[in-house]
């Protein structure tokens, strides 16, 4: 499957039509989800319930560069993405809908500013607090619903 993520799109290939699209270089994986045991999803829950209750709030910050800022909020996204795939495995992850879509009108804010030469950092350095502290809010509500999981 190749993810776009602006435009938001997903599209199925085959190998053959992955590594055309590539010209021969890309790296492919399967999750096969439906074939975990039951044992080893314990484990993988176990593992994440540890890493994710080591999850500090962030002081403050502000950016004074757009190209940082959106590498930052780029890589946020990756991994918030990521947490709700995974997540999904155990509860419905559709509270985080909303939240996601909010990081992509952000970053689409952002390269809109850098490409246009046009930075206001008051704007980005406010909405970041904003977005923050929904994260700060999603990482709690995820955090809870592992610890109703069994």
């Amino acid at each position: 499957m190749l993810l776009n993520d602006i435009p938001q799109d997903a599209l199925h290939l085959d190998e053959a039509q992955l590594l055309a699209a590539f010209d021969g270089d890309a790296i492919c994986f399967d999750v096969f989800l439906d074939t975990l045991s039951e044992e080893s999803k314990h484990k993988l829950l176990d593992a994440f319930r540890t890493s994710s209750s080591h999850l500090q709030k962030a002081p403050a910050f502000s950016f004074d560069s757009l190209e940082v800022a959106r590498d930052v909020l780029g890589l946020v996204r990756i991994t918030r993405r990521r947490i709700r795939e995974y997540c999904a495995m155990y509860f419905n992850t559709d509270f985080m809908v909303d939240y996601l879509a909010k990081m992509d009108k952000l970053y689409a804010m952002l390269e809109y500013m850098r490409l246009r030469n046009r930075a206001d950092y008051g704007k980005v350095n406010q909405s970041f607090s904003e977005l923050q502290e929904q994260d700060f809010e999603v990482i709690d509500l995820i955090n809870k619903r592992m610890r109703l999981i069994k």
